[in-house]
């Protein structure tokens, strides 16, 4: 059932039965719906114009202190009574109430964390919904957060229980918080807060359902599993999703009820994709997303300002002429819509990342590695090549890059949009007296979480054979991390047929099919006679290999692996085989040479991405 046909679902602010069916969707069908704050209503029409590209639900919600900056900051805001937040939140309410139906999608309207020293804040916009209700029938906001973490849970609770009874008959959702998520930009300082505290217990979270249920079933709980906001240091908290399914199943337990618990996923911004999918898979309904579309919004301006600098230094004169104007450069319009396009794009791979999105995911993610091999010749070259990584959406595909060994450390800080930086070699024995090799334990301590191994140019000009490599793959794993692994016939195999191609295939993969693994491991088939060559396999020589190798995988490994495992197709790719290519239904990705090296490599990225992730009925 498609979220338009859940009761009341319309375009424009949905509250009361509407935003709670649109929550219990949402649960039901594996998805979450992003919320994101705002402060203007550039960053509110941005966050709506994401939703209106992908046809799907979105969350605008204001913090304390962004609502007092949306009503400006030389109002009066003072301690008690907080009228310039409260004026704001209340504006930027009407605001996404008069644009949102334009923008042809449903959103929710959402307060964010609210402490209680903040209580008179909350106050405010309940009284702006009781007088919306009056008059429409239905409350201002879709739903509020009381962020009480600070309190004993017994008084967080009672509090709660307080405002949901005066929230129920607007049919209002409340979302509160047990345990701490809540950081400094929400009025909760979390200093020398003990490590026990930022994990809830399922009794903490039983308790939350007990004392609210009986009054409304419309709340959701932002439970604490290591995701308190602004610890951002690794190694500070260890973010553990999988707590959100113990209390579900002794929520269920002391209910009767499957899975009755609708959580709230806070400090969401720069979480790992396979957490966020834990969540998912245990009743997250919501994320919240802050810190990353900042930096997006910013980054637009500052990409805009790099390009042209020249053209910003002054009303009148720049490259073309010192009596030209420039007023088409400085004009707000054009610099902040460049904020808005970036963040557009940030909310998009959210959304995608939560599920919120009308694609159907494929049974293998695709993969797209690029290549640099020994380039660039110097290092002031690298930016441009950085560049045409970062221009690829990895919500839909998994990208990583290569770069040669020297250029590791440079290239991994300038990575910006989730692409794995990948070096091209390791030895098998660790560190130590290795002339001119790189090591595993080097290679984690710099973050890095892939490795490629068996190119054929190794094979061919450094004698890397079959034992050696196997040697190799089974040093990765052992080290805890991933691997892409080349195998490939040359020109002469391929003039026989299939059966001497995969014979040579099967020598490279038998020493390490016990090693194969679809989390772990991913398969680049490189025809090596058409490496660098500007030669490449047809569609259907390419779908044929990579047929009989998955084939080969089930029979001697099994089908469960043959399945999963991501097999990748490393023979001169390029922008315009690309399409054919990844119609293939057995190409999983492509591992790409020289047009790595070019924008292009953008355009192979999303051939595939388009291919593969088909739309939903």
């Amino acid at each position: 059932m498609s979220f338009w046909n859940v009761p009341g679902v319309k375009a424009g602010v949905v509250t009361g039965d509407a935003a709670w069916g649109l929550l219990k969707h949402a649960k039901a069908n594996g998805y979450a719906i992003p919320a994101f704050n705002c402060t203007s209503t550039s960053s509110i029409n941005s966050v709506l114009e994401a939703g209106q590209k992908l046809g799907r639900p979105v969350m605008i919600q204001f913090s304390e202190g962004g609502a007092a900056f949306m009503a400006g900051k030389s109002l009066p805001n003072e301690k008690g009574v907080l009228q310039g937040s409260t004026l704001g939140a209340i504006a930027g309410a009407q605001f996404v109430r008069a644009v949102a139906p334009a923008y042809g999608i449903p959103v929710l309207v959402h307060s964010d964390h609210c402490a209680k020293k903040l209580l008179p804040w909350f106050d405010g916009m309940l009284e702006a919904d009781e007088a919306y209700f009056s008059r429409y029938g239905e409350p201002l906001f879709s739903s509020h957060m009381l962020d009480l973490s600070e309190e004993p849970d017994e008084e967080n609770i009672a509090i709660c229980q307080k405002y949901l009874k005066r929230m129920a008959p607007m049919k209002c959702i409340l979302e509160m918080e047990i345990g701490i998520t809540g950081g400094v930009e929400d009025g909760v300082d979390n200093t020398g807060t003990a490590k026990e505290k930022l994990y809830s217990t399922p009794e903490d979270v039983f308790a939350v359902y007990k004392g609210l249920s009986p009054i409304s079933e419309m709340f959701t709980i932002a439970a604490a599993f290591g995701n308190v906001h602004g610890v951002y240091k690794a190694g500070n908290v260890v973010l553990r999703p999988e707590l959100l399914g113990q209390f579900q199943a002794y929520a269920a337990k002391q209910t009767g009820l499957p899975n009755p618990l609708f959580f709230v996923f806070h400090g969401g911004s720069g979480s790992e994709k396979h957490h966020i999918t834990t969540a998912l898979n245990n009743g997250v309904v919501k994320m919240n997303v802050d810190t990353d579309t900042q930096w997006a919004y910013w980054s637009g301006l500052l990409k805009f300002y790099r390009a042209k600098n020249g053209y910003l230094q002054g009303q009148i004169g720049n490259p073309e002429g010192y009596d030209k104007p420039n007023k088409s450069y400085y004009d707000p319009r054009k610099w902040i819509r460049e904020c808005e396009m970036t963040m557009v794009k940030r909310v998009q791979e959210s959304c995608s990342d939560l599920n919120n999105h009308n694609l159907v995911a494929p049974l293998r993610k695709p993969i797209v590695g690029g290549n640099w091999k020994c380039n660039p010749e110097c290092s002031s070259k690298l930016d441009g090549l950085i560049k045409n990584i970062n221009a690829c959406n990895t919500s839909l595909c998994d990208v990583y890059v290569c770069p040669s060994t020297i250029h590791v450390t440079e290239v991994i800080p300038k990575i910006s949009n989730g692409a794995q930086v990948c070096p091209q070699n390791c030895n098998f024995k660790g560190c130590g007296a290795y002339t001119g090799e790189m090591a595993v334990e080097q290679m984690k301590d710099l973050g890095l979480q892939w490795v490629l191994i068996g190119h054929s140019e190794r094979r061919e000009y450094f004698d890397e054979d079959d034992a050696l490599l196997a040697a190799k793959l089974k040093y990765i794993l052992d080290a805890g991390m991933k691997c892409i692994f080349c195998i490939g016939e040359k020109l002469p195999e391929r003039e026989k047929g299939l059966d001497a191609t995969m014979a040579v295939c099967i020598s490279q993969l038998q020493q390490i099919k016990s090693m194969l693994n679809p989390a772990t491991v991913v398969i680049a088939y490189e025809p090596v006679w058409a490496i660098g060559t500007g030669v490449t396999a047809t569609a259907a020589q390419a779908q044929e290999t990579h047929a009989a190798i998955r084939k080969w995988i089930a029979a001697n490994v099994s089908a469960e692996c043959a399945a999963g495992i991501r097999i990748q197709y490393g023979g001169s790719a390029n922008a315009k085989n690309a399409p054919e290519l990844s119609a293939c239904p057995d190409i999983d990705g492509f591992l790409v040479g020289g047009a790595s090296l070019k924008p292009e490599f953008v355009d192979i990225v999303d051939a595939i991405s388009a291919e593969k992730w088909g739309k939903k009925n």
